[in-house]
């Protein structure tokens, strides 16, 4: 994934100096210096890479991260263009960042207790920001039904998605009027995770799950 996102990061820059300087229009309606403007775009490309693993408390806090970093990346473009001996240490350093930031686990869970059978999970908890992955082992051609069940004491907000080895987000279908009874028709074998979300939440979920 590391590859990934540093190649993402320096399409970004290409891109941005292309609006910069090929849109200037855009820059004058702003009425911002370009230093202002260049940094906007890029806390802005740093918080939507992260965006397109869903919308999630998860996603926005490591999307504000990735903003801060991508300001970073900025500031080392700046000074590359200065001292040219910086430009090699740039090219260690930010994808070396990007590796520990990619490994931090931004999860906080606090009075956490669960239950897991064959076919189902229940966890109740005092605290959850973050997520909590389920891993299902499924095969090819199976069909996965599910349905999901959050109870909060806090009003706090939660989600609820299915994502697959490759850690990319796995599209459902609706069954019925519940919207949080959904199926997958399995199309690749691999161990899929059932991703549980919440923001600040108190309170307790279960999933149940049937494979066909």
């Amino acid at each position: 994934m590391v590859p990934y996102i540093y190649i993402y990061g320096v399409l970004s820059s290409i891109v941005i100096d292309v609006i910069v300087h090929k849109i200037p229009k855009l820059k004058s309606k702003l009425n911002v210096s370009e230093d202002t403007f260049k940094a906007s775009l890029y806390a802005v490309s740093g918080f939507g890479v992260f965006q397109i693993w869903g919308l999630d408390p998860f996603t926005i806090f490591a999307g504000v991260i990735g903003a801060g970093s991508a300001f970073i990346f900025y500031l080392g473009t700046r000074a590359a263009e200065q001292v040219k001996s910086f430009r090699y240490l740039f090219a260690i350093l930010i994808p070396l960042f990007i590796c520990i930031l990619l490994t931090i686990d931004f999860t906080s869970k606090s009075g956490w207790t669960e239950e897991r059978t064959d076919t189902s999970y229940t966890a109740s908890f005092d605290y959850l920001n973050g997520r909590h992955e389920i891993p299902i082992d499924l095969e090819e051609g199976q069909l996965f039904i599910v349905t999901y069940e959050f109870n909060t004491t806090n009003g706090a907000g939660h989600g609820f998605h299915i994502r697959n080895d490759k850690n990319q987000y796995v599209g459902m279908d609706h069954i019925s009027d519940d919207p949080f009874l959904l199926q997958l028709h399995v199309e690749e074998a691999g161990t899929y995770k059932v991703v549980v979300t919440g923001y600040k939440v108190r309170g307790n979920f279960t999933v149940d799950w049937t494979i066909e």
